[in-house]
């Protein structure tokens, strides 16, 4: 007798390939919508398509603009040995970290540049 109380009646590899379909499918809707709103603003078919791949593409590229350093209290521990049992002593440290301020390429100057483009 088994414990599995959801009988899956589908492999993976459906669930892969109707995943894949899926996304298809919405980015086609996608390129279709997104296409009449540039289409509708004036932009031709071509010009269209290179600002979506420009946009697609430019999503992996972040460009960094300056850093951020935080000096933060960290909690770190110390064991000791008394008498055959150990104990922890926290003790208080602290430590830097720091934050890379990026802007995305394709999520944020693209679209900047077309809509100062509009206007």
């Amino acid at each position: 007798m088994s414990w599995r109380t959801i009988y899956c009646p589908h492999n993976y590899l459906t669930f892969m390939i109707l995943f894949l379909i899926l996304v298809l499918i919405l980015g086609l809707i996608f390129i279709g919508v997104a296409g009449l709103a540039f289409r509708q603003i004036g932009f031709s078919p071509h010009v269209t398509m290179l600002i979506l791949l420009a946009t697609l593409a430019g999503s992996y590229v972040n460009i960094p603009l300056f850093r951020l350093r935080t000096i933060m209290p960290i909690i770190k521990e110390e064991y000791i040995s008394f008498f055959g049992l150990e104990f922890r002593i926290p003790q208080l440290d602290y430590d830097e970290f720091t934050t890379l301020v990026a802007i995305n390429v394709g999520g944020a100057l693209i679209p900047t540049i077309l809509s100062i483009f509009l206007l």
